[in-house]
C-alpha cells in the first residue's frame, strides 16, 4: 500500500482524522466484505449462547473470542482474533487485510511494520477486531481510548467499514469529534475501499444502527497484555509456576504459619 504518510500525519495533527480514499483495491475489499458478511450470517443468531464480547483485559495466549454484548455501553457482536492463534480459515482474507493496513498505521506513528505482531518486551500487541453492530439498534457509547499503561505509543486507529451507509444500513454509524470539537459523521463520507485513520484519544461513538445488514467494521486494536500472566518461574526440570500459582503458594504458606503459631 503506497500512501503519503506525511499527509496523514499532518491531517491527524490538525483535524484528528484522515480518510485515505480508495486505499484498498476494490477486489480485495469485496473479498473481505463477502467473508465478513458470511461469517456473521452464520454465527450471529446464536447470541444467547455466546460469551460476553471482549473489551480489554487481554491475556497472553488466550483463545480467540467471538462474543455478544447488549448493555448501556454498547450492543455488538465482536470477533477478537489474536496473532498467537491460527487465523480462522473463513476469515483469512479479512484478517490478513486488517494486519496489512496495521503495518501502514505503524509507519505513520514511527514503528517497525511488524511491531505488535508479536508480544513486545513491554507487552504491547495488536489484535484483530471484526465487529457487527446489528441493524436492530447496534451502538457504542461516546468515549475516548487510552492505554492501561503509560502512553508511550500514540493511539492512532484505523477503521475499515465493510458495510456502507445508505446501502447496507440507513441510520447511525461512526462519528468523531475533531480537534475543533466539530461532530463528523464519518460513515456518511466512507466509500468502498476507503480507510479512516484517526486519533483514538478524541471522542468517538457508533450511533444506533438501523436497516438491512447493519454496520460491519474491521481494525487492529493496539493494547498491552496483562504482564502478570507472562510472569513464570521455573524450577528443576521445567516445572513452572505462574503469578497466580505463586500467589496461591504464598497464601497457603501464610495460612499454615498463622495456624501453627
Amino acid at each position: 500500500m503506497n500512501l503519503d504518510t506525511s499527509k496523514i500525519i499532518e491531517d491527524i495533527k490538525q483535524n484528528g482524522y484522515y480518510i485515505a480514499k480508495s486505499l484498498i483495491p476494490l477486489e480485495t475489499f469485496t473479498l473481505a466484505r463477502k467473508e465478513a458478511i458470511h461469517f456473521f450470517s452464520e454465527n450471529n443468531l446464536q447470541n444467547k449462547n455466546l460469551p460476553t464480547a471482549l473489551r480489554g483485559g487481554v491475556k497472553a495466549g488466550m483463545i480467540d473470542n467471538y462474543g455478544y454484548a447488549s448493555n448501556k455501553s454498547w450492543k455488538i457482536y465482536r470477533l477478537c482474533s489474536f496473532p498467537w492463534n491460527r487465523t480462522p480459515s473463513q476469515l483469512e482474507n479479512t484478517i490478513n487485510l486488517s494486519r496489512k493496513v496495521s503495518k501502514l498505521r505503524n509507519r505513520i506513528i514511527g514503528l517497525d511494520d511488524d511491531y505488535g505482531s508479536y508480544i513486545e518486551n513491554d507487552n504491547y500487541i495488536q489484535y484483530t477486531s471484526l465487529s457487527l453492530y446489528p441493524p436492530q439498534g447496534g451502538f457504542l457509547n461516546k468515549h475516548k481510548d487510552s492505554h492501561t499503561v503509560e502512553e508511550k505509543i500514540p493511539i492512532i486507529h484505523f477503521k475499515i467499514e465493510l458495510t456502507i451507509k445508505n446501502k447496507d444500513y440507513k441510520e447511525g454509524g461512526f462519528t468523531i469529534w475533531d480537534r475543533n470539537n466539530k461532530e463528523i459523521s464519518v460513515s456518511d463520507l466512507i466509500e468502498p475501499g476507503d480507510v479512516l485513520f484517526f486519533d483514538g484519544t478524541l471522542p468517538h461513538e457508533i450511533k444506533p444502527i438501523s436497516g438491512e445488514i447493519g454496520r460491519i467494521a474491521l481494525f487492529e486494536i493496539p493494547t498491552y497484555v496483562d504482564p502478570n500472566f507472562r510472569d513464570l518461574e521455573y524450577f528443576g526440570d521445567g516445572v513452572e509456576i505462574s503469578f497466580l500459582g505463586k500467589l496461591k503458594i504464598k497464601l497457603i504458606s501464610f495460612i499454615n504459619k498463622f495456624l501453627n503459631d
